[in-house]
């Protein structure tokens, strides 16, 4: 029952198979009909009195090798070992089914298939989600049994349930077992009770299940033929030609991946090479660049990231890379070279960096510290700066101009400089020397023509008397004109009682003398003039001060 409206659905909705319906409860197929079909669906609802019969029947089918038989859910309940149902079984099929179906264990109950169960095979591709509302599951996989998917949660005996199994034996035939009920129109809409990839997980078991492929021979609509149904050796299972993209790893040992599709952004890139940095694809979210090659001063370095300052290699537009963001040594955090006006104090090369190359602040254009004697007239701190320590020139100790007073002498331009303002010491106030201490005559030069007398008698003189009272002689007596040459002369005489006196010489125009005595007073009154006079010469050139 039910088998005809399975095979009009079946034909509709899966791609390139033609279903016959079949109908046993009353009748056992021959081996001639079988052998009309490359491969047999068989499935039970309700139970079945000559289940036997047509078990051994299938049975035979699939030992003549090179065939294919395929059991849906319900086919257990007749099994042997289900003691609920009491039942001879399937006879010689029993065999050769892949799963058991023991009592109690079918479910009723809503059920998905386990995404991260799907094992990769012909029958799964393209499988990704199924579901059932009821009439599924309640099975075990028999030994040497490849299990394909599973359904979430275990069934009613608490054991793994699987969802699709496989065998092959080595005459070539194939046996799949799927769990779910196919006669799903006698017991609830497709859409409720099935939701999901139902009708891709049959259509792959019969193209799979029915193809010669893998029989040695290439047959037509095979690609090759490598006598078995493993994928990877070159040929798939469904003996196609391997090749980049067809969702295969492994192509003879020539792929490292195969995701199925040409994209090069992620975990396989279309030459099924996995990704690595330097393949010249930027993986998603894991890259941020791969230029394809291991050159690393470029704007790509070796581990994919993109050129940055401050990651340790140096680039072609950098002058160094530190791989750190101290600017207190030779590499700066913007990857320029530190050097003296940058701004950045230098550990252990410079004493000071302003930020600038001006040579009139505290800190000089090669970053060391101004200081008096350097050359650089520091603005507002310095009055000058004559770049030595020389303080006989016009720049003196702690950077002043010389000036008379400050106790150093400037050389060629002061005669001494005592460093005070004591006028009649060694050294006057404008820095010359003062006079010789001698007596002068009023002419600036010594008295000539004349001898101090002491006791009021006449000087000797070494000429003679002639005519008169001139004395061609170079010394005069008391009272006594001198007849000598030249402007008048006063002359101090002391006499014999201790007074003296004061005699002025003059020359007439007939070369005699007139000589004047002055009264002593009126000699201390001259020299308080003179005094008063010299004063008034002090006071008019005053001290130069710098």
């Amino acid at each position: 029952m039910g088998a005809d409206q399975v095979a009009t659905d079946f034909t509709a909705k899966t791609v390139g198979h033609t279903y016959t319906g079949m109908d046993v409860p009353n009748m056992v197929p021959s081996l001639a009909t079988l052998n009309q079909y490359e491969a047999v669906l068989l499935f039970e609802n309700g139970l079945f009195g000559n289940a036997k019969a047509v078990g051994d029947a299938v049975a035979e089918y699939y030992n003549q090798g090179g065939k294919c038989v395929v059991i849906g859910t319900f086919y257990w309940q007749d099994r042997s070992d289900n003691t609920v149902f009491n039942t001879p079984g399937w006879g010689a099929l029993e065999a050769v089914d892949v799963f058991l179906g023991k009592a109690g264990g079918s479910e009723y109950a809503p059920d998905s298939l386990d995404p991260n169960s799907i094992v990769p095979h012909p029958i799964t591709q393209g499988v990704a989600t199924l579901s059932a509302g009821s009439y599924r599951g309640g099975v075990e996989a028999k030994p040497g049994t490849t299990v394909l998917g599973k359904w979430l949660g275990p069934n009613k005996l608490g054991t793994a349930d699987p969802v699709v199994g496989f065998r092959e034996d080595n005459n070539g035939s194939r046996f799949v077992g799927i769990s779910i009920f196919p006669d799903y129109e006698s017991y609830g809409d497709y859409g409720v009770d099935f939701n999901g990839d139902f009708y891709k997980l049959w259509g792959n078991t019969f193209s799979w299940c029915a193809s010669p492929c893998g029989n040695g021979m290439v047959n037509n609509g095979e690609e090759c033929d490598d006598g078995n149904n493993t994928n990877g050796d070159g040929c798939t299972a469904m003996c196609k030609l391997e090749k980049c993209g067809d969702g295969v790893d492994n192509n003879a040992d020539k792929e490292e991946c195969d995701d199925g599709n040409m994209v090069d952004t992620d975990l396989c890139t279309s030459l099924c090479k996995l990704p690595v940095c330097g393949d010249g694809f930027v993986q998603d979210g894991v890259e941020a660049c791969d230029d394809g090659n291991m050159v690393d001063d470029d704007a790509c370095s070796n581990t994919c990231a993109l050129a940055s300052c401050g990651d340790g290699i140096k680039q072609v537009n950098e002058d160094c890379d530190d791989k750190n963001v101290d600017n207190t040594d030779a590499c700066l955090d913007t990857c320029l070279a530190a050097s003296c006006g940058d701004g950045f104090l230098q550990a252990g090369v410079e004493a000071c960096d302003d930020g600038n190359l001006e040579n009139i602040d505290a800190c000089l254009d090669t970053c060391v510290e101004a200081l008096c004697g350097d050359g650089f007239l520091q603005d507002g701190v310095e009055d000058c700066d004559d770049g030595n320590a020389d303080d006989s020139d016009s720049c003196v100790a702690g950077c002043k101009p010389a000036m008379c007073g400050d106790g150093l002498v400037y050389a060629g331009i002061e005669d001494c400089d005592d460093g005070n303002a004591i006028d009649d010491d060694e050294c006057t106030n404008n820095c010359t020397l003062p006079p010789a201490d001698t007596t002068t005559d009023g002419t600036g030069g010594a008295s000539a023509g004349m001898t101090e007398g002491s006791t009021g008698e006449p000087a000797s003189t070494s000429g003679s008397d002639s005519g008169g009272d001139s004395n061609s002689g170079g010394g005069s007596s008391t009272g006594e004109t001198p007849t000598t040459d030249g402007p008048p002369v006063t002359t101090d005489t002391t006499t014999g009682d201790g007074s003296s006196t004061t005699t002025e010489v003059g020359i007439d125009d007939d070369f005699g003398c007139g000589c004047t005595t002055r009264d002593p007073a009126d000699n201390l009154r001259g020299g308080l003039l003179a005094l008063l006079g010299l004063g008034f010469l002090v006071r008019s050139r005053p001290r130069r001060r710098r």
